[in-house]
């Protein structure tokens, strides 16, 4: 009988063992799908690569930070969550010259040839022999495919390079909403998602957004319905540039879509190089 007994106690036992980890495994999937991904939506400033979070009961999450930039600078952020699903702490991102132009940006506000012209006198100061990163506003908002369509050839190709997209306007005093596709679908915890299309990610990603998230998303800087009325609208309103030289600026904004074009940097070729992508 009592053999009995301890069969039964170490069966109970490996139950609870792998329920456990089984649910400890879908809090770390979800962690880095919901998580992982609000904190670059929080941080256009930022490119923010996930890893996986580490942990059983609390939960790391390690982020590899890069400012964006055709410069270079990249150091480690953690986001922790509490067996509860809370998050204990979230990154310190401290702002650039690219905040102060996100909370200044007018995309989707229709054409003005006073803003264009004085954007053509700044971008004609750049050096010959440096890389610029910029900050592109569309006179309108465009769907995805009119947007690649336009943009050709300035990195928004069939060849699926990374993108950097505001899916909304900026609210008063707030950012707009970003995303970005760096990294692959499986990276990002998105299952299934369309690698190519950063709408498609971005409405996938919302739609797993519930209630029980607005607390961490707020203490990320983000508030839920503006992340729902933005997917449900699906336009993109601008995007950043890295790696551009004056003529590649200069021909973006000729482009009747462009409203405006904000340099946010400037280094010279020779501290870095243009990559696959921008």
């Amino acid at each position: 009988m009592a053999g009995l007994l301890v069969v039964a106690i170490c069966v109970a036992l490996g139950g609870v063992a792998v329920w456990f980890v089984s649910t400890s495994a879908r809090r770390a999937h979800r962690m880095l799908a919901v998580v992982g991904n609000a904190t670059r939506v929080a941080h256009p400033e930022y490119r923010v690569r996930l890893q996986p979070p580490e942990g059983m009961f609390s939960l790391t999450l390690p982020l590899s930070v890069e400012r964006q930039s055709s410069g270079s600078s990249s150091g480690r952020q953690d986001v922790v969550e509490n067996p509860l699903g809370d998050l204990t702490v979230v990154p310190s991102f401290p702002s650039t010259d690219l905040t102060r132009y996100l909370r200044e940006f007018t995309g989707g506000q229709g054409p003005d040839p006073a803003v264009k012209k004085a954007a053509e006198r700044e971008i004609g100061e750049l050096g010959d022999a440096m890389w610029a990163t910029a900050l592109v506003e569309l006179a309108r908002p465009l769907a995805e495919p009119d947007l690649l369509d336009e943009m050709k050839p300035y990195g928004f190709g069939p060849q699926g390079w990374d993108k950097y997209f505001f899916m909304s306007p900026a609210g008063p005093g707030t950012k707009p909403v970003f995303w970005s596709t760096l990294d692959s679908c499986a990276e990002r915890g998105l299952d299934g998602c369309d690698d190519h299309s950063a709408t498609k990610q971005f409405q996938q990603w919302v739609g797993l957004l519930t209630d029980d998230d607005r607390s961490n998303l707020r203490r990320l800087g983000l508030d839920s319905d503006v992340l729902r009325e933005a997917a449900a609208d699906g336009h993109v309103y601008g995007f950043m540039v890295n790696w551009m030289t004056k003529e590649d600026l200069l021909g973006l904004l000729a482009k009747p879509a462009v409203r405006d074009i904000r340099v946010v940097e400037a280094v010279p070729r020779s501290s870095g190089r243009r990559g696959a992508g921008n």
